[in-house]
């Protein structure tokens, strides 16, 4: 799924944590944040998506993690992101100048024990490649991200991730744009105040074979009909009070939080 790219694109991202509200504008690379919690039936469970992204020092090597910053800029990879046994960190990311981080992960912030999950939107047209190899743009799974800096060739995959279960979740309309939808289930009941260990994803970044012309973005010379000012991502997390469930599967099976979120029902 990851390859090396090589043609250079500026992209900025805008990370907004907002509580069920409209958000716009006309950066190049826009991630929508949205928090949502049920109240109905419980005034304690609260959620809200947390990211991140690696410090690095002047020799290129990550240092930490630190929350997540607006416009950032992406720049050609300069080394595959594909993991071969010695080109990741102790984050269990790539050491690939210019690949963009944002690792998403969701912090229980009420005081009860809650079912999570996280629904990632992006635009259908850059997202529709039957092959991964073939899609304009791609994002990496948090399968190898270890948020204690424990990453090596002896635990490449994290076991925590074990305990997601993601999947193509259909289509919807947001903001007027057809997009892909991704829901990603943390398994196990999370305890309030707690962050997940695993990440749903841990960064973005644009398929080598991608062209800028006029600031229109093209692949294999056909016009993916956005510009690269005009390229949104949203994002939501949601939960359930976990005392009520068997599993997580039966807490997100009812209609009070659907798996498409930003539906007409939920306007």
């Amino acid at each position: 799924m990851w390859k090396k790219i090589e043609k250079s694109v500026a992209l900025c991202i805008a990370a907004i944590l907002v509580i069920v509200a409209t958000v716009s504008g006309t950066l190049a690379y826009e991630s929508y944040i949205e928090a949502e919690w049920q109240s109905t039936k419980n005034k304690n469970m609260k959620v809200q998506l947390v990211q991140q992204q690696r410090t690095f020092d002047a020799f290129g090597e990550a240092t930490g993690l630190e929350p997540f910053e607006n416009d950032k800029l992406l720049v050609p990879l300069v080394a595959s992101a594909q993991y071969d046994g010695s080109n990741f960190d102790q984050y269990g990311m790539p050491k690939a100048e210019g690949y963009v981080d944002q690792i998403i992960r969701v912090k229980n912030s009420g005081s009860v024990h809650a079912y999570v999950r996280v629904i990632l939107a992006v635009p259908a047209a850059l997202d529709n490649a039957n092959e991964a190899g073939d899609k304009v743009l791609h994002w990496n799974l948090g399968n190898r991200f270890m948020p204690d800096g424990d990453f090596s060739s002896t635990n490449a995959v994290n076991t925590a991730f074990e305990d997601v279960s993601w999947k193509n979740s259909g289509t919807a309309l947001v903001d007027g744009i057809l997009c892909n939808l991704y829901t990603f289930t943390y398994t196990k009941p999370l305890a309030g105040g707690k962050i997940t260990d695993a990440a749903a994803i841990t960064g973005f970044y644009l398929d080598e074979d991608v062209n800028i012309v006029d600031g229109r973005i093209l692949l294999d010379g056909v016009d993916t009909g956005f510009h690269n000012d005009d390229v949104a991502i949203h994002v939501t997390a949601q939960a359930v009070q976990a005392y009520s469930f068997e599993n997580a599967e039966a807490a997100f099976g009812g209609k009070d939080l659907p798996a498409n979120p930003w539906s007409e029902e939920m306007n």
